[in-house]
């Protein structure tokens, strides 16, 4: 019997015995800070888009002037806005999820998602341009520390 062994091949751990690729705690960490932030986001934009009038009311019974102003912002913003940021949400957390199950369509799912949310105000919210602040702050930073681990990601 003739057994060829090159000892002189270098092969990836995870691959040596075609075990999947394991996911980094980084990883992890960063898909739960999006499960958790997106999360809580989506539902509020929902609890926004179906309450809107109730809350409206609400906000115009208080006579604080913190609340008059952050009233009179939510009256400038188009309903329709706290619906297509819902999806978003939506689309982020799910984004997320299949970057947590290494698949890397959920990065640019992810990345869509984020993206569009940062410009979403400049067209629905009267005298309001893009968040810079938070594409700067937040959602550049994420993007980025996604795509470092797009080399674990099928």
């Amino acid at each position: 019997m003739n057994y060829n062994v090159d000892y002189n091949t270098e092969v990836e751990p995870h691959k040596q015995f075609n075990q999947p690729n394991k996911r980094p705690i980084s990883l992890t960490i960063l898909c739960i800070l999006t499960f958790i932030a997106s999360g809580f986001s989506a539902l509020s934009n929902i609890s926004w888009a179906i309450l809107y009038d109730t809350f409206s009311e609400i906000l115009l019974t208080n006579e604080s002037p913190l609340v008059q102003q952050m009233a009179d912002t939510i009256l400038a913003t188009n309903r329709s806005l706290f619906f297509v940021d819902f999806i978003l949400y939506i689309g982020s957390v799910a984004g997320a999820l299949l970057m947590f199950n290494l698949k890397k369509i959920g990065f640019h799912i992810y990345t869509v998602s984020n993206i569009l949310l940062v410009l979403t105000p400049a067209f629905f919210v009267e005298g309001q341009g893009i968040n810079f602040m938070g594409l700067i702050l937040i959602t550049l930073p994420f993007i980025v520390l996604y795509a470092m681990h797009l080399k674990y990601m099928k």
